[in-house]
């Protein structure tokens, strides 16, 4: 029996009117009742399978004075819409819409959706009439919806202006639809996206934590979710800026219209890397909701115009491999390959240019993509950075063991609080060893740039950091516009399986998008930044890693969390044949990383 069943007391399977309105037509005669008119909306959930669900859309019409809520703003200033981001609860709103508008409202029920929940699964379609008195007032349409699973996002339009469905005659325009992408996404700022912290039809469990925050773009997606449970299955995918989530369309009732699609894919530039020193490749990301006709996507769709010190050039590509990331080819990933324009080798620069062309890639409806400049970057030499690890434990503290660092266009993910670890993650936090993350450096961070770096002062045969010991690495930096962002990990000795790193990829940005270094950076890593794998159970007598106790371990099978202390070793042996003196509490200075440019880089 899962705990993960919303409150949908607000729920209708017909229209709903506030009561204000209600109270106005009892009083009223039937010849002097306003026009009527019946509107027919038809919703849909764009995602693939294995995606994104969303809870029963409130929708309501009014005349273009209700707000849902202001980004920037305190969700809890709008009521309703804290109960609807959390819990998918649209009775709150609903009965603000009634004190605040005397326009007509309801909810917009998904009755094939997961047993006990009437939700919008992947792939679902539901059409909804709702009778729309005094359209000639009530002109404008507002709708809201839970992403699901999460602690607090949402869709709806914040604008309460942003679709008018009549004129001010009472008449219908044209039907329409409006279409939802990621980058619609919300997040309330009410309570923090874990996937182990309560959220609202995750089958995880945990305790929700308070926000306090206001409403805002969700900056790293829901990324954390992929890989848990739901209701009706494993998460497999949630969303990109460009991912089709949803769609409504509006139309008269006695004239049902399909959804309505007039413009062409939309479309971003993806990574970019340096095959060799005569090729390279250009990702470019199409989406569309009617799904990307791949016949229309060729080499000659994109230009790549170049300006540096050697001067300008153009290029065109010379091939172009497709990967659709669902079965309707909604989002669409074309990797184009061209030739590095002459000139650009390791001592010059330039600003690369990505345009498609006008009408080139359509979708499956005939609609071209509107040329235009999809993104632009910069290529040429690579640069070097110093980089400084100190161990700021005291003479009888805690060791660390060789770091690996790495910097990256803001993708590679060493971890997720509360998600449990990769092999890669497990085998550095149980043993130190940093070869696994390295491997998965490479894979997901292609055109990256990493290193270990070690400490050869370490006590005999383990070049791993003392209490007090600093190294200095010099290590080249490829493509820095691109390669902006820090990440590090090192494990805490002696333990089970803590460690320190920055789960969040894009904590630490050295360059900015131009590829100008931005620091020197200093990274202060204190006792509240430990972490637990949850792979090995710490035990003094369980086998921890440079132990002199010895034992066998324990497996524990848990997620990763905060590591409140390893006061349990403090007076255990470690191979330099002293004692552990003491540990860490929150404010303990652990390590310090400086990044700083090598001497002699440019």
């Amino acid at each position: 029996m899962f705990n993960w069943l919303p409150r949908f007391t607000g729920a209708t399977n017909g229209s709903r009117r506030s009561t204000r309105k209600s109270r106005q037509v009892q009083t009223e005669s039937l010849e002097s009742r306003t026009l009527l008119t019946n509107v027919l909306i038809t919703v849909e959930n764009l995602s693939p399978d294995g995606g994104l669900s969303q809870t029963p859309f409130w929708v309501g019409f009014h005349d273009g004075t209700f707000d849902i809520g202001d980004a920037g703003e305190s969700a809890g200033e709008f009521g309703g819409l804290e109960e609807l981001a959390e819990e998918g609860d649209t009775s709150v709103l609903s009965e603000r819409f009634a004190d605040e508008s005397d326009g007509v409202d309801a909810t917009i029920l998904a009755p094939e959706g997961f047993e006990g929940a009437p939700v919008f699964e992947p792939g679902e379609t539901v059409s909804f009439e709702i009778d729309v008195e005094n359209p000639e007032e009530n002109q404008y349409f507002s709708f809201a919806s839970m992403v699901i699973p999460s602690n607090d996002a949402f869709l709806a339009n914040l604008n309460a202006e942003a679709y008018r469905v009549f004129r001010n005659s009472g008449r219908m325009v044209q039907p329409f639809s409006i279409e939802l992408y990621g980058d619609d996404v919300y997040d309330a700022g009410t309570e923090v996206n874990n996937p182990f912290g309560g959220a609202a039809f995750s089958t995880e469990g945990g305790d929700s934590v308070d926000e306090n925050g206001v409403i805002h773009r969700p900056e790293m997606g829901l990324d954390g979710f992929v890989g848990t449970g739901t209701p009706v299955g494993q998460l497999e995918s949630t969303f990109i800026a460009q991912t089709p989530l949803a769609r409504i369309t509006i139309s008269a009732a006695d004239e049902p219209s399909d959804p309505v699609d007039e413009t062409g894919p939309r479309s971003s530039l993806g990574e970019v890397e340096l095959l060799d020193d005569d090729m390279a490749s250009i990702e470019v990301v199409y989406s569309d909701p009617s799904g990307i006709d791949l016949d229309t996507i060729n080499q000659n769709d994109l230009i790549v115009r170049a300006k540096g010190t050697f001067g300008r050039a153009k290029r065109r590509a010379t091939d172009v491999e497709i990967e659709s990331l669902d079965d309707d080819n909604r989002t669409v990933v074309a990797t184009y390959l061209f030739e590095v324009p002459e000139g650009l080798d390791d001592d010059q620069s330039a600003t690369m240019r990505v345009r498609v062309k006008n009408n080139r890639v359509s979708d499956e409806a005939g609609n071209g993509i509107d040329g235009n400049r999809v993104g632009s970057f910069v290529a040429g030499p690579s640069t070097q950075l110093e980089i400084t690890v100190e161990n700021l434990a005291e003479d009888d503290g805690l060791y660390l063991t060789p770091f690996f660092v790495g910097l990256h266009n803001g993708q590679f993910d060493i971890g997720n609080r509360g998600g449990r670890a990769s092999d890669a993650l497990e085998d550095l936090a149980e043993e130190g060893d940093t070869s696994g993350l390295q491997e998965q450096f490479e894979e997901d961070a292609i055109h990256g740039s990493s290193a270990t770096i070690l400490a050869p002062d370490g006590f005999g045969g383990a070049p791993v950091f003392d209490p007090g010991e600093t190294v200095t690495q010099v290590i080249d930096v490829a493509s820095p516009a691109v390669n902006r962002f820090f990440s590090f990990a090192s494990m805490i000795i002696p333990s089970n399986d803590t460690f320190i790193a920055n789960l969040a990829r894009r904590a630490h940005t050295v360059f900015n998008n131009r590829g100008e270094f931005r620091g020197p950076v200093e990274i202060m890593i204190y006792g509240k930044d430990a972490f637990d794998a949850g792979t090995e159970v710490n035990d003094v007598e369980g086998g921890a890693a440079f132990s002199t106790v010895g034992g066998e371990s324990s497996d524990e099978g848990g997620r990763i969390r905060r590591s409140r202390s390893l006061d349990e070793f403090i007076g255990t042996g470690i191979p330099t044949g002293e004692e552990l003196g003491e540990a860490f509490s929150r404010r303990t200075p652990i390590a310090r990383i400086t990044i700083d440019l090598a001497d002699d880089a440019t």
